[in-house]
């Protein structure tokens, strides 16, 4: 019972301090960038660049921890790499320097959330449990960071980003260390073995294939709206300040949804949930449309609070009952990649472009349309669960 407890502490404070890392730097670079007087375009493509080569990695960083049988190995060695990326970023300068250093943290950090999520559901069924309530220490790390953290990085700009990032960085370093490791016994390894298929068979799961085109669809918007949070609080007179608390409220309204999403399973199957927060998560890019003033940014959280970690919660329990079990790591970031990295690409590209020759509200209409797409998918999934009466049981998710 006290290796337990230890285990859900530990991975609560995993979660802690990674979004701490991302409310002290992922949140702010554009805002960096921009002072160094990078044009939208061009901060567009770098970002862009960077995410192809965070989305290809996780595939090997998801199949080399299934290689391995474990995962913390593979988790300190990101988090090494990412903090030697961002310490090298400012000692170089102009755009085409500054692409090689991004790149190289890209390789490195997008896989890290996956990796926690996943390496906390298959560890056991007490972490398992507790999953969501765990994640949601994440948003309150989060929450708090970026409501304050917008004025010192006014202040200090990237000195404050750097040191954050480091200190935050070396917490999440020491607690993976200490954590027990996702290691499968030698006769479930000899089992899976004799059956082990090739990540590639993922390819010819249909169910598999639909789920990652909608999970990609909908996070279209929300991958606009964390990345260019900048722009779009400057549209309606905003600031780094704005936009931290806009961040903050944003996460903070997580936290409810996490902690109640045991339950909440109980009376609605999994797939009807990712139609749920799709709806939530399209209601949000299309708000914006309408918002005149920094206060309609606050606003636009409440839609983010719900849906977020509904989707989120959602597909990291889902996952595990579609894919085979030697590939659940690799199913995982490969979801990580379609939730994050794609859509990542596809807003950051063609939003930054967009936002340079015809203005911030054309990137809203396009988006908010091609998240509207993503209920197809999600749809299909929920007939076919009622078809084959194969929905995933609610008790094994009660937190």
């Amino acid at each position: 019972m006290k290796k337990q407890s230890t285990n859900i502490i530990f991975f609560g404070l995993m979660q802690g301090f990674y979004w701490g890392t991302c409310a002290s730097f992922n949140v702010f670079l554009v805002f960096y960038l921009e002072s160094l007087g990078i044009p939208s375009s061009h901060i567009g493509l770098l970002l862009t660049v960077g995410m192809i080569a965070g989305v290809t990695s996780q595939y090997f960083w998801g199949y080399l921890c299934d290689y391995l049988n474990g995962i913390k190995k593979v988790m300190a060695l990101c988090i090494i790499g990412a903090v030697a990326a961002v310490w090298t970023l400012p000692t170089v300068q102009g755009i085409k320097a500054i692409f090689p250093v991004y790149i190289a943290f890209m390789l490195f950090q997008p896989v890290i959330p996956s990796l926690i999520d996943t390496w906390t559901i298959q560890l056991n069924k007490s972490t398992r449990k507790n999953y969501s309530k765990l994640r949601s220490l994440g948003s309150l790390t989060f929450a708090v960071m970026s409501s304050f953290f917008g004025l010192l990085v006014e202040k200090y700009f990237f000195n404050a980003m750097s040191i954050a990032f480091t200190l935050f960085s070396i917490l999440l370093f020491t607690t993976v260390i200490l954590s027990e490791d996702l290691v499968k016994e030698k006769r479930i390894i000899i089992k899976e073995t004799k059956y082990k298929e090739s990540p590639l068979s993922l390819l010819k799961n249909i169910k598999f294939i639909v789920f990652l085109f909608g999970i990609m669809l909908i996070f279209i918007p929300n991958s606009f709206i964390s990345s260019y949070m900048f722009y779009i609080a400057r549209s309606v007179n905003g600031s780094a300040r704005e936009m931290g608390i806009t961040f903050g409220l944003a996460a903070i309204l997580e936290i409810p949804i996490f902690i109640m999403f045991g339950r909440i399973t109980k009376k609605v199957s999994v797939e009807k949930l990712l139609v749920i927060g799709s709806v939530f998560l399209v209601a949000r890019i299309f708000q914006l449309i309408f918002i005149k003033t920094p206060y309609g940014l606050y606003t636009n959280a409440l839609f983010h609070g719900i849906g977020f970690p509904i989707i989120i919660s959602s597909f990291r329990h889902y996952v595990p009952s579609i894919v085979p079990k030697h590939l659940i790591v690799t199913g995982q970031a490969i979801t990580g990649a379609f939730a994050g990295g794609i859509p990542y690409i596809m807003a950051t590209y063609f939003g930054g472009n967009i936002i340079q020759r015809y203005g911030i509200t054309h990137c809203y209409m396009l988006f908010s349309l091609l998240a509207s797409i993503a209920f197809i998918p999600f749809v299909y999934l929920n007939l076919t669960s009622l078809k084959n009466k194969n929905k995933i049981p609610a008790s094994q998710f009660n937190g």
